[in-house]
């Protein structure tokens, strides 16, 4: 379900974002589609949540599976949980790579904690549920080792159909079982948008879909 145009006051000022982390391809994504950066949350009308680090499962009651625990940055997860739980409710939050897993589970989703098929440089097919949109499926960057399970309150709006292997605490899915992948999804009840993918220059069909969510779900 689409939100509705933002207000008058939106449409006739440029719109701003601040981005939590160093991210610096991301923040030029936005920049030359025309919106303003401010470097404090108060005030922005988009509140990006991104980053490399591993989200940690905490987050969804479950223990880290994998030995190593050397990706995750628990630190961090705790100061951006409190960010969202300080935002208005009517803010608009999104979500990418480790930020849509971060805060799927803020919007009461949960996440595979090992994924195959995404780590990789090689740009992989997603396909959208958008019945507007000018092609059904097309190549996105993403390198990611954890994914989304999305709430039932969300609305899957591109899925991908990569892995054969993914993993909970107590479950572990092989390629016998629905391999969808969750690209993208979208929480109407809290003006949240967790896109999985990288919105990079290289890929400017993933670039402008971004975009193109952001600101006819969003605003």
């Amino acid at each position: 379900m689409a939100a509705k145009v933002g207000s008058n006051d939106l449409i006739q000022r440029k719109r701003s974002f601040c981005l939590l982390s160093q991210d610096d391809d991301l923040a030029t994504t936005f920049v030359k589609a025309g919106w303003e950066r401010k470097m404090r949350m108060r005030g922005a009308d988009l509140v990006i949540f991104s980053g490399d680090s591993l989200v940690h499962p905490f987050m969804v009651g479950e223990r880290v599976v994998d030995d190593d625990v050397s990706g995750y940055d628990i630190r961090k997860d705790r100061i951006e949980v409190k960010m969202f739980k300080a935002l208005d409710p009517n803010i608009k939050k999104l979500g990418i790579n480790r930020g849509a897993v971060l805060l799927n589970n803020l919007c009461g989703g949960n996440m595979f904690q090992k994924v195959d098929g995404h780590n990789t440089a090689v740009a992989h097919r997603i396909h959208t549920m958008l019945k507007d949109w000018e092609r059904k499926s097309f190549f996105v960057v993403g390198r990611h080792t954890q994914a989304m399970i999305p709430h039932e309150l969300g609305e899957v709006l591109a899925w991908a159909n990569e892995s054969t292997y993914r993993e909970t605490e107590t479950l572990k899915y092989t390629e016998a079982v629905d391999r969808r992948d969750t690209e993208v999804v979208y929480y109407w009840h809290n003006n949240t948008m967790c896109i999985q993918y990288e919105p990079t220059d290289s890929m400017p069909m993933a670039q402008e879909y971004c975009l193109h969510l952001v600101d006819n779900y969003l605003f």
